[in-house]
């Protein structure tokens, strides 16, 4: 077999998994035996399917929206992969309003009168599965939480569970289906809950809603840093020139304390925000993105240091004039029939990094100054403020916990855009695996409407069990109270087949370093594993005879699997080989990375192959950036620096 790699030494520390039917050798088979969960009722002698074929019919929300869609089609994707059975999709409209046999996703006429409820009262990616005189219904509080019930619902029917894209587990070749009553709701933790870059390339945006997660422009308008973009000073700055800061590249909140300009700013940014919410595309949006661009160059005119003295905060400028843009683009929807209420997001962060409040015995409250900021909705960027790698209950983080408290004491909502990747090296891991769900249960207790978590910047793939990473997280924002380890045990059993096992000691052993790294020991000090550092790769950190020992079972992970490293092109079939060998070279890229840079100092010819080959892999693979870059076109080049192969491609 040809391997990627050399087998060093021994392959140690044993591994099982548990939670699933497994074969002699504790790899998990799935032979279409798992249907109907513990956590439901069978009622023998109704049937769902029966000798192959179903009278039971989907029944959607009028003109549902692209997760509802999705949720309606998924459902007769994986129901058909289980029992062969195509069902047909129906909006309500299009019912008799009397069907029994109906599988109801969304706010239909069917769901409220067996369930009594429209789903308002679950909230924001909550949802609740119920099965009740002969119907099945999926009701979400919002669109996004009824696709994830929808999940639930095929997980109680099939055994179905998603891990990444192009791995999941499903049973099959079910005949017979017996109905089954059951009544759960699930509240999320963490109601809307993003991904941004980072997804593996063969991910897709598919694969973030059968995680239960979603890129934030499904549920906002325009982008991040475009305040400049949208008020430029080549169009407006000779009409308008104290719209501008004193710096010139950010807007002045204030309009250098002049009202009149600071409303004719507002009324011509509300005219773009109601134009683009008016588009059909963005009929079911009520977040407009408005920020500041990215330099802290702030302001320094004469109003908005006074304003920064009364908020007693620099974002207290900012803040208002976002709300009386949301409310003005708010009038302005309803002038033409449109109920919706609009928030402005807004990022804080660098020079905004603070929020008007007023310190109490307590802790702390709204300043009063600020008044009503019922039309914004912050998003704080935690990225200087936090410690990355360590959970938000440690004491490096008082500072970033102290700010949740700010702003749980002035917003009724508030988005947190976190952190869990190197973005000067893509290809080394990042852990932030030690404290996951107890950071979900923390960040559950504040008024957290959104919680984006950021792997890269406009990359498609980051090494170091990164799906692992999304995985766990899309599970615990909605319910942290589930075991890590299991979740953990279960994800190993099916992402890299039967080399799992290879890939799980590979894994253990790593979160053991990271830990020692963490802390000083004498002859080095505990690696900054920050977002921003370069101290990770070093010999120091990464010892000879442990990478030399992942190495070989990266070898056996692919032995296993079937598979030698040799990539197939184009798109794979679900639960391949293909897939898992993918999987495999993906999250082992980072031990022939280090062994590469770090043990492959020699030009000798098999050290030069080795890392030929590491450097097409890694572009096959899907890296198109192997560290955070302003020009897109670098690409691989800090990778090709690092291995010193220039001469040879």
């Amino acid at each position: 077999m040809k391997k990627i790699i050399t087998v060093v030494c021994a392959v140690v520390l044993a591994f099982g998994f548990t939670g699933c039917k497994k074969d002699d050798n504790g790899i998990y088979i799935d032979d279409g035996s798992r249907t109907i969960s513990d956590d439901c009722t069978v009622v023998d002698g109704e049937y769902i399917v029966r000798h192959k074929k179903s009278d039971y019919v989907i029944v959607t929300e009028n003109a549902p929206d692209e997760y509802i869609d999705t949720a309606a089609q998924d459902f007769n994707l994986f129901f058909n992969e289980a029992t062969g059975v195509s069902l047909s999709v129906k909006q309500d409209k299009e019912t008799t309003g009397k069907e029994k046999k109906i599988i109801s996703v969304g706010s239909t006429s069917y769901a409220r009168l067996a369930l009594g409820s429209t789903g308002s009262e679950l909230g924001n990616g909550s949802y609740r599965v119920a099965a009740k005189d002969g119907g099945l219904y999926v009701l979400g509080g919002s669109t996004a939480g009824t696709l994830l019930g929808v999940y639930k619902l095929l997980n109680y029917m099939f055994g179905y569970e998603f891990y990444k894209d192009g791995v999941y587990e499903i049973a099959h070749d079910v005949n017979d289906l017996n109905y089954f009553t059951v009544d759960k709701t699930q509240k999320a933790a963490i109601p809307m809950r993003a991904d941004y870059s980072g997804m593996n390339l063969y991910g897709s945006t598919m694969a973030s809603k059968r995680l239960g997660l979603m890129t934030d422009e499904k549920i906002t308008v325009f982008s991040h840093h475009n305040s400049l973009v949208l008020l430029n000073s080549e169009t407006y700055g000779a009409e308008h020139p104290k719209w501008y800061s004193t710096g010139g590249d950010q807007l002045c909140f204030t309009a250098r304390g002049d009202e009149n300009e600071l409303d004719e700013m507002i009324e011509t940014l509300s005219d773009k925000f109601a134009a683009e919410l008016m588009k059909e595309e963005n009929r079911n949006k009520k977040y407009v993105r408005f920020s500041m661009m990215d330099n802290k160059n702030w302001c320094a005119c004469e109003a908005c240091n006074a304003a920064a003295e009364k908020y007693n905060a620099v974002s207290g400028a900012l803040l208002t004039a976002c709300n009386r843009m949301g409310k003005r683009t708010t009038e302005k929807l309803a002038a033409e029939g449109d109920d919706r209420t609009i928030k402005i997001v807004t990022l804080l962060y660098n020079k905004t990094e603070d929020v008007p409040v007023a310190t109490t015995d307590g802790g702390y409250e709204k300043n009063e100054n600020i008044g009503a900021l019922d039309y914004v909705t912050p998003q704080w960027a935690c990225m200087t403020m936090k410690n990355h790698a360590k959970a938000w209950a440690a004491e490096e983080n008082n500072a970033a916990r102290d700010m949740l408290e700010r702003m749980n004491a002035v917003f009724e909502e508030f988005w947190v855009w976190d952190y869990g990747t190197n973005f000067n090296d893509y290809l080394l891991p990042f852990d932030t695996f030690n404290s996951m769900a107890e950071d979900m249960k923390l960040l559950g207790n504040y008024n957290i409407g959104l919680y984006l978590y950021q792997l890269a910047n406009s990359a498609h793939n980051v090494s170091g069990f990164n799906s692992l990473k999304l995985y766990l997280l899309s599970k615990l924002m909605v319910d942290p109270s589930l075991d890590i380890d299991e979740l953990t045990d279960d994800y190993f059993a099916h992402a890299y087949g039967k080399g799992g096992n290879a890939m799980r000691k590979i894994y253990d052993e790593y979160r053991l370093v990271a830990l020692y790294n963490s802390e000083d020991h004498g002859d080095f000090t505990a690696w900054n594993q920050s977002i921003y550092s370069q101290t990770m790769l070093s010999a120091d950190y990464w010892k000879r005879g442990t990478v030399n020992r992942w190495l070989a079972l990266l070898d056996e992970a692919l032995e296993e699997s079937g598979n030698d490293g040799t990539l197939n092109a184009g798109t794979l079939k679900a639960n391949s080989d293909g897939e898992y060998e993918r999987n495999i070279m993906v999250d082992g890229v980072f031990v022939r990375y280090i062994y590469s840079v770090l043990y492959l100092q020699d030009e000798y010819a098999d050290n030069i192959a080795f890392k030929l080959k590491l450097y097409n892999d890694v572009g096959a693979l899907g890296f198109n950036h192997v560290k955070e870059q302003s020009d897109a076109t670098a690409n691989l080049w800090p990778l090709r620096e690092a291995l010193g192969i220039g001469n040879y491609l």
